[in-house]
């Protein structure tokens, strides 16, 4: 299979995933794990378009690409609720329920959470989600946007992962120094190149690859939580009349929280830096 073929491939596994999830999420089914693998597969298919050039004519999937990250956008805010009520409240209220009231901030959060769910609702419901569906359906049926000099999936696969690879690592010094937003930008250049990982994991032997990719998840789920809690004070701006108590509570265990992870990063970065390539 040559490198165009591959990523087309990729696409239409994600095409997949993204429709299956949108049925059930539909349903209105409580599970959040459904908007998450729609999230998911949306960032997998713009990360293989990413990649793709030369395998891609380049402008074949340019409105597609902006109708992507619009309903990425549409769904985000479901998904930020979702971990601010089902993840980052809980260990909270759990400790610190038996000194203070938390019942207004559960109430306000379980109304935002809602009234964001149906915005997602609204977006896959309506005529252009499904006009982006019908464009990749029939983007995926024609291969007229396959460049005629079609590369080795081998080659392109090594090119590929050197390069994110390389701007993954290039933050260099402390990275416990780093403040929120360059984290975030590292965080984003971790998921490209874990995308890129296990798009092209089956070209190379199992083994080599699982030490390097175990080590880049557990630094990509530190990067991801210190994001959340990030995420969880700017949602806490959006919550109506909080009382002061309240607000220095979870703000502080939200500070706490984000110090023991940073503290965390160190040492993951060191292990991760200390493992070779798999390509």
């Amino acid at each position: 299979m040559d490198a165009a073929k591959a990523c087309m491939e990729t696409v239409r596994d994600c095409l997949q995933q993204l429709q299956d999830n949108a049925k059930v999420f539909l349903t209105r089914d409580p599970d959040s794990k459904h908007l998450h693998k729609m999230r998911v597969a949306l960032r997998r298919m713009r990360s293989t378009f990413g990649i793709s050039p030369p395998a891609f004519d380049e402008t074949a999937f340019s409105d597609i690409s902006t109708e992507l990250k619009w309903l990425l956008e549409e769904l985000g805010p479901a998904r930020n609720w979702d971990v601010f009520v089902l993840e980052t409240l809980p260990p909270i209220l759990s400790a610190l329920s038996q000194e203070h009231d938390f019942a207004k901030l559960q109430q306000s959060s379980d109304v935002l959470r809602g009234e964001n769910r149906d915005r997602a609702i609204t977006a896959i419901e309506s005529h252009r989600f499904q006009a982006l569906l019908l464009e990749l359906e029939a983007a995926l049926a024609h291969d007229s946007w396959l460049q005629g000099n079609a590369s080795s999936i081998g080659h392109f696969a090594h090119l590929v992962l050197k390069k994110r690879y390389h701007n993954f690592r290039k933050r260099r010094g402390n990275i416990t120094t780093l403040h929120s937003e360059q984290l975030h930008a590292l965080r984003i250049n971790g998921k490209k190149l874990r995308y890129a990982s296990e798009f092209f994991l089956p070209l190379y032997p199992t083994r080599s690859a699982h030490s390097f990719l175990t080590a880049l998840s557990g630094l990509q789920d530190t990067l991801g939580a210190i994001n959340d809690a990030v995420t969880a004070n700017h949602l806490f701006e959006e919550l109506p009349d909080v009382d002061l108590a309240t607000s220095c509570l979870v703000k502080g265990w939200l500070a706490c929280e984000t110090n023991q992870l940073t503290g965390q990063l160190d040492l993951q970065w060191k292990q991760f830096n200390a493992i070779a390539p798999f390509w």
